[in-house]
């Protein structure tokens, strides 16, 4: 199912800029499973992740601007980064755009019926809603989503050598300035409204990246 039949359903716009609650989708899902037939071991609906939409959609507006030569005077209100000024304010005036993911996760499906959410590759700014009946979580769901054939795991000693190892880096004091802002970023990352698997873990300043 797309997001264009979501919002058919709701009856809203087709745009990116829609908040979506997780009541909503709720009730869209309740409806679909109920025409769904006992052969039919699931479905998936793509959404536009909340988490991820804004900037990925800001990154797409800015490069189409310095490709047509217009000004940042022009970017669209809602994909302005309130939510990096305020710390992830949860205000009804400036709830995020998309779908929540955890309020997907905590939606309350049907008995027989659980959900699962993945990253869409399709567009970085959209996620999959999995719908599956329980028994369909225990084979390789995922891999037939994705059209693919399971491969051989690599082994413990392979993936060792993608580990950061501390002695690859320099050591540093207890009053090194670049170490405690690091620390400040991290510590202010984890009180906003970022996912933990989100939280970026090392920061690096803005001269240091290539140019």
């Amino acid at each position: 199912r797309s997001y264009a039949d979501v919002c058919t359903f709701l009856g809203v716009p087709c745009v990116d800029e829609m908040a979506l609650a997780g009541a909503d989708i709720q009730r869209y899902v309740v409806q679909q499973l109920e025409g769904l037939g006992e052969g039919v071991d699931g479905m998936v609906i793509t959404l536009p992740n909340a988490r991820v939409l804004r900037p990925v959609r800001l990154l797409a507006w800015l490069e189409e601007a310095v490709h047509d030569g217009r000004s940042l005077q022009d970017l669209p209100t809602w994909l302005h980064p309130v939510d990096m000024e305020l710390g992830g304010s949860t205000e009804p005036e400036l709830a995020k755009y998309g779908a929540e993911p955890e309020a997907l996760f905590e939606m309350q499906l049907p008995q027989g019926w659980t959900q699962r959410v993945v990253w869409s590759q399709g567009d970085l700014a959209m996620l999959e809603l999995v719908v599956l009946r329980d028994a369909a979580t225990e084979a390789p769901w995922l891999s037939a989503l994705r059209g693919e054939v399971a491969g051989v795991m690599p082994s413990a000693d392979e993936l060792a050598g993608y580990k950061n190892n501390q002695a690859d880096y320099r050591e540093v004091s207890a009053d090194d300035s670049q170490k405690l802002c690091h620390d400040a970023l991290r510590l202010w990352a984890s009180s906003t409204s970022l996912l933990p698997a989100m939280r970026p873990l090392v920061y690096v300043q803005l001269e240091e990246f290539p140019k």
